[in-house]
């Protein structure tokens, strides 16, 4: 047991353990190989678990192997995290640390339960489960990055990531340049299940092969699985088996032959290729020492989704909040619009640039004007494009923008401002979703 808060430093060795940590507590390897300081739990429980809420905890530069799972990994339900198990809100990171040949009922390598987990360069390789041969997550999120998830195989489903909503609240898995290969599973889903209101979302480089899901050419449904409602696969250049079988299985519907570089959205509208456009300018700026609202006007002239959506901003000052909005209305000058989507408390960096609003998956009316917006909390510089308006946003015809739509000091909506001859269309870039 770990009850104090510290650094356990190991020298080089293979350590037969399984730890019952109960405080911030950080392991690492004294001398930064990952090979040469092993936590091995001898097929006898968890390697590192963790059921103590309110605590971070971080491994890094080691092995962990052969744990076999002794804590609740599904709400209760199912034992699992053989590696490593988080059954509480607690947060775990790992980074350069390799999880092999470990057990769990559901999640082999790592079951994180409501408790969100960041991994940086980590390899889960060789591990087994009956579902999740490398990471399950129920109600919470995870990060992967620069990471391996290959060689697993459960008896069951989701050869590699079981994302689940257990309690109604859903879970997201974000993948950024990891490979995700040759997982394998007996009843067909070979690399992750989808569940209700959860989303896998994997960002690969175009150029680089292996980022995203390959090895799967035996498996029935394929890399993906979903068929419940609120699910959302995200896939920005990220590779695929480029062969004739099943790569997703998604709404009833196959999807065959998908290849490298892919971008694409699948909801519960189906499945199709993500299109984006850029509208505004990243030139010309205005500085604003109110708080006040900005973005562009679109008039809908399809039936679509709207995925996401990056404005060019920054801060004038530290900590400073960023606030997303899209707004509808029947007309591009109505003075009452009603909120459809709102993401609220993100970073805008005193450094000019991009800033993502995220997954949005809403459906746009042909017929409806949309305002994608934002607010900040702090003094700020917006930028715009003064030759003149823009006419191709994404879904529809750019009309105007709107700008000091927020309370200054309560930094709510109210009646917004809205222009055609403004400044010019505020710089935006707008994702969009379009049915195979």
């Amino acid at each position: 047991m770990l009850s104090t808060a510290g650094t356990l430093s190991l020298c080089d060795g293979t350590y037969y353990v399984n730890l019952d940590i109960q405080a911030d507590v950080d392991i690492a390897g004294a001398l930064g190989d990952e090979t040469a300081v092993v936590l091995d739990g001898a097929a006898y429980g968890t390697v590192i678990a963790i059921e103590t809420d309110g605590i971070a905890v971080s491994v890094a530069d080691l092995t962990i192997q052969n744990g076999f799972a002794d804590v609740n990994g599904y709400g209760g339900a199912s034992l699992g995290g053989g590696g490593i198990a988080c059954d509480g809100l607690s947060a775990v990171t790992a980074d350069n640390v390799v999880l092999d040949q470990n057990y769990g009922y559901v999640g082999g390598a790592v079951a994180l339960n409501t408790c969100p987990g960041v991994f940086t360069d980590v390899t889960m390789s060789n591990n087994t489960a009956s579902y999740a041969g490398a990471l399950s997550l129920t109600d919470t999120t995870a990060e992967l990055y620069d990471s391996f998830v290959e060689s697993n195989a459960v008896i069951g489903n989701a050869g590699a990531f079981y994302i689940i909503a257990h309690n109604g609240t859903g879970s997201d898995l974000y993948l950024e340049d990891t490979s995700v290969a040759d997982n394998t599973a007996d009843s067909g889903i070979a690399q992750a299940l989808i569940h209700t209101s959860s989303t896998l979302e994997c960002i690969g480089s175009t150029g680089t092969s292996g980022l995203g899901f390959t090895g799967h050419d035996d498996s029935i449904y394929g890399a993906q699985y979903g068929s419940y409602s609120g699910a959302v696969l995200d896939v920005t250049d990220c590779d695929f088996d480029a062969t004739d079988n099943t790569d997703i299985y998604w709404q009833g519907r196959r999807f065959d032959g998908l290849g490298d570089d892919e971008t694409f959205v699948c909801n519960d509208s189906g499945c199709g290729d993500a299109e984006e456009v850029e509208i505004g300018g990243t030139v010309s700026s205005t500085y604003n020492t109110s708080l006040g609202i900005f973005g562009d006007i679109v008039l809908a002239d399809e039936d679509t989704t709207l995925s996401s959506f990056e404005v060019y901003a920054q801060a004038g000052e530290a900590s400073c909040d960023l606030d997303y909005h899209v707004l509808s209305a029947s007309s591009g000058s109505a003075t009452s619009w009603t909120v459809e989507w709102s993401s609220t408390g993100n970073e805008l960096s005193e450094t000019a640039g991009w800033h993502d609003s995220g997954t949005v998956d809403l459906d746009v009316t042909s017929g409806t004007y949309y305002a994608l917006v934002w607010a900040a909390d702090c003094d700020n510089n917006y930028y715009y494009d003064t030759a003149g308006l823009s006419t191709d946003g994404g879904f529809g015809t750019v009309t105007g923008y709107m700008y000091k739509a927020y309370e200054e000091v309560s930094g709510t909506l109210s009646s917004p401002s809205t222009s055609t001859s403004y400044m010019g269309p505020f710089g935006t870039r707008i994702v969009t979703g379009t049915a195979w």
